[in-house]
């Protein structure tokens, strides 16, 4: 959110050292993420595509459980008719 953003720009300005430094740069790094897909799926809004968005993948256990997590996925957006 705009508030999130804002605290994480007031406390970037003396970055901590150790766990707290990392969190911050965590937060900095979501934010940046989270700001990428929003600019992505806005150009992709102005193609003629069909767009399927996938929950966030857990990345634990290796990569067969996150190929799983994308099946499951897609095939819940296939029959919602493609687009979300």
């Amino acid at each position: 959110t705009d508030a999130e953003r804002g605290f994480l720009a007031d406390l970037s300005g003396e970055f901590p050292d150790g766990e707290a430094g990392e969190l911050l740069w965590a937060g900095r790094w979501e934010d940046a993420l989270e700001q990428a897909t929003e600019d992505a799926l806005e150009r992709l809004a102005d193609l003629d595509v069909t767009v399927v968005t996938t929950p966030r993948l857990s990345q634990e256990g290796g990569p067969a459980p996150v190929v799983q997590q994308l099946a499951a996925a897609l095939a819940r957006s296939s029959k919602k008719g493609g687009v979300s």
